[in-house]
C-alpha cells in the first residue's frame, strides 16, 4: 500500500460440511505483517459461531413379527443423531391403530452422530383381525419440530379362538320337581375368527 492509503482485505472462513463441525463458538486470528519491518504486527481476534443442525434416522427391528391377537410384541426403535449436537428426541405414535401402541420410554437425548434404542409394544385387542397389520412410530427432534423420521413396521396377527361363558342370571332356588326352569346363558366369541361351540349340561 501506498503511504496513507488503505485496502479492504476479504478472508474466507468455509465450515466444512462433512463432517459437521460440533455446534459452538470457534475463535481465531486474523494477522497482519509489515515486510518492511516484521516487528510491525497487528492482530484481530474474530469468534465465528456454528449453529446446531439437525438430522434423525429412525429404524425398527425386527421389521416384522407374528403373535396371537392380545399378546403383546416388542420392538425396538433405533434412533440416529445425524446432527451435530445431542438432541432430545421423542417418539409419537403414528398411522392407524396408535391405540395398540406403548412406550416403555418415549423420549431420550442423543449426542451427535450417536445412536439410541427405545421399546415399543404392541397389543392387538383379542378379537383384532387375522393378517399383517403395518404400524409406525415418528421420531420427533427437540431441538427443531419440523425435524423427523418415520419408522414403519409389521405385526402379523395369527387365527385366534377365545370365548366366555357367563350366566344370564342367577342360580335355581326353590325348585320343584316336575317343573321346568330356564336358565340363560351369554356365549361371548372374544377371537377373531367365526366358530361354533358344543354346548352340554352335565
Amino acid at each position: 500500500l501506498a503511504a496513507g492509503a488503505s485496502q479492504v482485505v476479504t478472508v474466507t472462513v468455509q465450515v466444512q460440511s462433512a463432517p459437521a463441525p460440533a455446534t459452538g463458538s470457534y475463535y481465531y486470528t486474523l494477522t497482519a505483517t509489515s515486510s518492511g519491518n516484521t516487528s510491525r504486527v497487528s492482530s484481530v481476534p474474530l469468534a465465528l459461531t456454528v449453529l446446531q443442525t439437525y438430522a434423525l434416522t429412525a429404524t425398527v427391528s425386527p421389521s416384522y413379527q407374528a403373535t396371537d391377537p392380545g399378546q403383546a410384541a416388542t420392538f425396538t426403535v433405533s434412533v440416529s443423531n445425524g446432527g451435530n449436537g445431542p438432541d432430545t428426541i421423542t417418539l409419537q405414535k403414528a398411522g392407524v391403530n396408535q391405540s395398540w401402541l406403548s412406550f416403555t420410554s418415549g423420549s431420550a437425548t442423543v449426542a451427535a452422530g450417536a445412536t439410541t434404542n427405545l421399546t415399543v409394544t404392541a397389543t392387538s385387542p383379542s378379537w383384532a383381525d387375522v393378517g399383517d397389520t403395518v404400524l409406525s412410530v415418528l421420531a420427533v427432534s427437540g431441538g427443531d419440530a419440523n425435524v423427523s423420521s418415520m419408522a414403519t413396521f409389521t405385526l402379523s396377527l395369527n387365527s385366534h379362538y377365545e370365548f366366555s361363558l357367563t350366566a344370564a342370571g342367577g342360580n335355581v332356588s326353590g325348585g320343584h320337581r316336575n317343573t321346568t326352569y330356564v336358565v340363560s346363558f351369554l356365549l361371548h366369541n372374544l377371537g377373531n375368527q367365526q366358530d361354533t361351540y358344543a354346548v352340554s349340561v352335565t
